[in-house]
């Protein structure tokens, strides 16, 4: 298992830092894990799996595939609460709080904003 949290980690693009803020371990119990000295609760590695969307049985006995399928709402709702999660000041979240503030007349607005920024870049796109 210690080999699949690595793995985790590494397609996170994550420093052991990163990942063990990320699930709430000291980066020394994430080395450990890593290095094969501690064996992750049980808690642990439903925190890894539910964070990171890691199907549960991959983890633990290396069998089926590792990422689990997420539908368009359950990826939207991952996200929310990864931003949920940050600073009051960071990007996203006031992004998020801006985004959340728009009217119907705004919405369209942004639409059709974003319509002509995608346009362009397909046209100037090889």
């Amino acid at each position: 298992m210690n080999t699949r949290i690595k793995e985790i980690r590494k397609s996170a693009h994550m420093t052991q830092d990163e990942f063990a803020e990320k699930i709430g371990l000291s980066k020394n119990f994430v080395w450990m894990i890593e290095k094969g000295e501690r064996v992750p609760s049980d808690r642990t590695i439903s925190d890894i799996c539910r964070i990171f969307a890691i199907n549960e049985t991959w983890l633990r006995f290396g069998e089926g595939k590792m990422k689990l399928e997420l539908t368009k709402n359950q990826e939207i709702a991952q996200f929310l609460n990864d931003v949920m999660a940050e600073d009051d000041e960071d990007f996203r979240k006031n992004f998020v709080d801006v985004l959340a503030s728009l009217n119907e007349k705004e919405w369209e607005a942004l639409a059709s904003i974003t319509k002509k920024i995608v346009d362009d870049f397909i046209k100037k796109t090889p």
